[in-house]
């Protein structure tokens, strides 16, 4: 069974990884989508421009797939990002692959309503939604109306593969702090302003307080370089690297408490590890998806809690507010069940429940 992964890691991630079958997610095509994202709704380089682009990358999705020959494809757009999976899709659907469309749990604003509402349902065999009914009124309205209604699954949040963790108890005399920046394509003003608010919390109880933080593989060298170059005691800005999620990062020693963005992975991870997270989601006006994840995630898991870069001074009484409460239960203890088994969704990846 040849499984390819077509956009996205929020799916294949969770349920392919350390697995036997085959997985190939294209990479190759990363930069010709950011190339799309850069100049899409601009005049820099003009709409023969963008064609050329959205032309270049179907043909190496297309060809990726064609040369790879899977029996399954998990998509996590319907479309890709300005139609570039159109062609794909719809060659793969006419050989006879099982298409399977995998969507994370908020998308706000909902722009693709009258997209979802004019499929007639023929389009993908699967849709699931990584998220639990309390987050369909941030989904487009058009899934649930449209062709494709009878075929959503609604599978819940999908927890890492392997055992929960055990709760993390109250800092003692010294403190440790992750920071993680997924991506760290915008990541770069969220480290900073952890490295400042440690410095002050530092001050403020003469406690030893560690900072381990990454730079990501998105962020911009001039600003990784930067962040580098800050001089506080007990800081370490590590660069991105293979070895950052590689067998090595497990055996080294828990943070007492992680500040985040309000990523989909990084939400999942906080709930399910119990360590204390304060997550700092984006604010964008026209991009509420994070804001809207992280309030409902700090309702949902006693150990979360949220904070904004737009009053920095909160960010450090946040994250020594969050070390000192202690992880008294387990995520899966609490009221609201919102994880899915994976192996449950996998099988319905193939086709087998």
């Amino acid at each position: 069974m040849e499984i390819l992964v077509v956009t996205g890691v929020e799916f294949g991630d969770r349920l392919f990884r350390g697995r036997t079958w085959s997985v190939a997610a294209p990479a190759e095509i990363a930069e010709l989508i950011a190339a799309l994202h850069q100049h899409a709704g601009t005049e820099r380089g003009g709409n023969d421009h963008l064609t050329a682009l959205r032309m270049a990358a179907s043909r190496r999705a297309s060809a990726i797939t064609s040369a790879f020959a899977p029996d399954v494809i998990v998509s996590t757009s319907h479309r890709g990002v300005f139609g570039e999976a159109d062609d794909l899709l719809r060659s793969s659907r006419e050989r006879g692959c099982r298409l399977v469309l995998a969507l994370r749990d908020i998308y706000y604003p909902p722009m693709y309503v009258d997209d979802f509402g004019s499929m007639s349902g023929n389009e993908f065999d699967l849709v699931l939604v990584a998220g639990r009914s309390a987050t369909q009124e941030w989904l487009p309205e058009g899934l649930f109306d449209g062709g494709l209604a009878p075929k959503v699954r609604l599978v819940g949040y999908l927890r890492p593969v392997g055992p929960q963790p055990a709760p993390v108890t109250a800092w003692g005399e010294s403190l440790r702090v992750r920071c993680q920046v997924g991506g760290g394509r915008d990541g770069a003003r969220l480290v900073a302003a952890v490295a400042d608010a440690l410095a002050a919390l530092r001050r403020r109880s003469g406690r030893r307080v560690e900072l381990l933080a990454t730079t990501g593989p998105l962020m911009p060298a001039a600003e990784a370089s930067a962040l580098q170059s800050i001089d506080q005691a007990d800081t370490q800005i590590r660069p991105w690297s293979d070895d950052i999620v590689g067998p090595a990062a497990a055996l080294e020693p828990r943070p007492d408490v992680v500040v985040s963005m309000a990523g989909y992975n990084s939400c999942v991870e906080a709930a399910w590890s119990g360590v204390p997270r304060v997550l700092v989601p984006r604010q964008k006006p026209d991009d509420l998806e994070q804001a809207i994840r992280a309030r409902l995630f700090a309702k949902w898991f006693s150990s979360i809690s949220t904070a904004s870069l737009e009053h920095p001074h909160g960010l450090s009484p946040a994250i020594e507010a969050a070390a000192a409460a202690k992880a008294t239960k387990h995520p899966s203890t609490e009221p609201v069940h919102v994880f899915a088994d994976p192996r449950l969704v996998a099988s319905a990846v193939l086709g087998l429940s």
